[in-house]
């Protein structure tokens, strides 16, 4: 059955591990830092991805010191289509973004049926 978004593409073979190293930075003695965690912007609509621009969207961008922004949840409201445009306008942060996806950014699996 086909998936209403398309579903993920292909990847090659998995190599046995994957690591990820710990890299020393130059901020390790860091005593501070700003991140904004939020969760469930859920816009429905691309009228909806733009009240995200105007309201918490531009907060971040207004945000000189922010390090991260971590989204949870539902970061669409069932509609995938709208998540790169959701994405390019979270990206006025400056920061690095990490998102956590909830059962409303599942790729579902289109029923087909017939008469």
């Amino acid at each position: 059955m086909p998936f209403r978004f398309g579903g993920l593409g292909l990847t090659d073979e998995l190599p046995i591990y994957i690591n990820f190293p710990l890299i020393k930075s130059s901020d390790i003695c860091k005593k501070r830092f700003k991140i904004v965690a939020t969760g469930d912007p859920q816009p429905y609509s691309n009228n909806e991805v733009g009240y995200v621009r105007d309201s918490f969207a531009k907060e971040l961008a207004q945000m000189e010191d922010l390090e991260a922004v971590l989204v949870e949840g539902d970061l669409m409201g069932d509609d995938l289509s709208l998540f790169p445009r959701f994405k390019r306008i979270m990206s006025l942060a400056n920061a690095p973004q990490y998102y956590a996806p909830g059962n409303h950014d599942l790729d579902s699996m289109l029923l087909v049926t017939t008469l």
